[in-house]
């Protein structure tokens, strides 16, 4: 009866810093992800302007360099949140816990490998001080393609990242304190993302279709996990007492 209970006492323990690695990774993500993402690659980036988008990261190369830092720091972050959802749902559930987790790294592979555009466009920008015009105009465009790739490769891990999202919101509906509605805005989300990067990928020229899912899947796809996260810290004695007994 005593060993029963100091398992259940580890498991419980376990559980609970899980939970909190967890929300601490979502809150950072959430912060580095405005900054990359809103204050970087949009305002730094014209997709139909290569010079414009020169001088823009030309004359702002340390927010640049801050973005693609913020995006590594992510990717990191990705990780021990893949390790951190299987260790808490593989109870519930293990096959579907294992794809989740799968899934997200291979989310996370995609994406890390993208970042390598970046890179490179950065440091083509850095090295144009002494080209001709000539020279300028092939760096670039040169530069302008990785920017290109990089996003076209975060585009396709978000197709892995939304199929992820949806297994998640499975493994959350299982639980039977989890609100409907978060497992709803997991699974909204988790389409929002593969449309926009189906959208990305095959219907770059169709500004409406975009606008259109922005505006009807912009709030789940922002918030869905920081809510989770949210969900997850403020339950967290009660979630870990569950699991553990499972």
């Amino acid at each position: 009866m005593k060993l029963a209970d100091s398992t259940h006492h580890a498991s419980n323990l376990l559980f609970k810093q899980v939970i909190q690695i967890i929300a601490i990774c979502l809150g950072l993500m959430f912060f580095l992800g405005i900054v990359a993402e809103f204050f970087v690659r949009s305002r730094l980036i014209t997709w139909h302007d290569p010079y414009q988008t020169y001088r823009a990261i030309n004359e702002s190369m340390g927010l640049f360099s801050t973005g693609i830092l913020s995006f590594i720091v992510i990717i990191i972050l990705d990780i021990i949140l893949s390790a951190c959802f299987y260790l808490l749902f593989n109870s519930v559930n293990y096959s579907l816990s294992l794809l989740m987790a799968g899934l997200r790294l291979l989310y996370v592979a995609v994406k890390g490998g993208a970042i390598v555009g970046l890179v490179i466009a950065k440091d083509i920008y850095t090295s144009t001080d002494e080209l001709n015009k000539e020279q300028l105009d092939v760096a670039v465009n040169q530069a302008f393609i990785f920017l290109k790739i990089h996003h076209t490769g975060f585009a396709i891990g978000l197709i892995f990242f939304g199929m992820h999202l949806l297994l998640l919101a499975l493994l959350v509906q299982k639980l039977t304190t989890a609100p409907y509605w978060i497992s709803w805005f997991l699974f909204i989300a988790s389409f929002g993302y593969v449309l926009n990067s189906v959208a990305t990928l095959f219907f770059s020229d169709h500004a409406q279709l975009f606008n259109l899912i922005i505006g009807v899947f912009i709030v789940p796809m922002s918030f869905s996990e920081v809510f989770l996260a949210g969900w997850l810290f403020v339950k967290r004695r009660k979630i870990a007492s569950i699991l553990s007994a499972v």
